[in-house]
């Protein structure tokens, strides 16, 4: 029986050895592994288990106490966790990443960035509402919320009023009235305005003293156009109209004066004349 317990006391000596062994080689590889990081400055190292998984190898110059705010990096036994990302204004850092928190009044939120509401331009980076926002070379696009270069920019020009064209990507102006006074902007492009074109009638042309006559006038490409009979009828307005005259009694001449769109003016006449009566035969 005593040769039982021997034998089984050395086995079990043998069992402890082996697990000692393995333990030791594998604190080893670990700490090989760890000698490649570009902190440790040489292979002498150390246990701490001060961290909370336990035991970790750290360099030998870390202090006792690895957590110091001193403490060169490294010395927690793992890599240090990455700086938090630079977000835009209405957004903050969370796990890593981005996340929308809300922007100032008067702003909402497009394409990952607060947009200003009066302007429908972006916020600057301290949230201000400015008028020039995007750096220089770039263009802010509401369709995406964002700045682009203006060589990716897709937005159209368009006519900023009657006579100006707007390139939206530069913001520059061009002034189509420098061409001429019939220059004017459409569909974003300068074009010249056609001649005004008048007409005027008188009917009957030809009438006894005493009757009337019905005047019509038209016109194209006139803002406004006036007409008058040299018998004291008038002055009648409108681009197209058409009115009757006062008894005729001698021949009347009727006036048509339009102003052009293009700055010329225009004027045409119809004549009225009075049938002769027998005496005068």
């Amino acid at each position: 029986m005593r040769f039982l317990r021997n034998l089984s006391s050395v086995r079990r000596l043998r069992t402890n050895i082996l697990v000692g062994t393995l333990l030791f080689i594998a604190i080893a590889f670990a700490g090989i592994g760890n000698l490649s990081h570009p902190a440790f400055r040489s292979v002498e190292v150390k246990f701490t288990d001060a961290s909370h998984s336990g035991l970790s190898i750290v360099p030998a110059s870390c202090p006792s106490n690895p957590g110091d705010g001193d403490a060169p990096y490294g010395c927690s036994g793992g890599s240090p966790l990455p700086p938090p990302p630079s977000c835009p204004f209405g957004f903050t850092a969370q796990g890593g990443v981005c996340v929308f928190s809300g922007c100032a009044a008067g702003q909402h939120a497009v394409g990952g960035i607060c947009v200003c509401n009066s302007t429908n331009l972006p916020a600057d980076s301290s949230g201000q509402c400015t008028s020039q926002v995007c750096p220089t070379g770039f263009q802010f696009d509401p369709g995406s919320g964002r700045c682009v270069a203006i060589s990716q920019c897709l937005l159209p020009d368009v006519c900023s009023d009657a006579t100006h064209i707007l390139d939206q990507c530069t913001r520059t102006v061009t002034d189509c009235s420098l061409n001429g006074r019939a220059w004017v902007c459409q569909n974003a492009t300068c074009v010249k305005l056609p001649p005004p074109i008048a007409s005027i009638s008188a009917v009957p042309n030809l009438i006894s003293p005493g009757y009337k006559a019905k005047v019509s006038w038209t016109s194209t490409n006139t803002s406004d156009c006036t007409v008058s009979g040299n018998n004291g009828d008038g002055p009648w307005t409108g681009t197209t109209n058409t009115h009757d005259s006062t008894a005729i009694q001698s021949q009347t001449i009727f006036t048509l004066s339009c102003n052009g769109l293009d700055g010329s003016t225009i004027s045409k006449t119809a004549t009225v004349n009075i049938i002769p009566s027998e005496q005068e035969r």
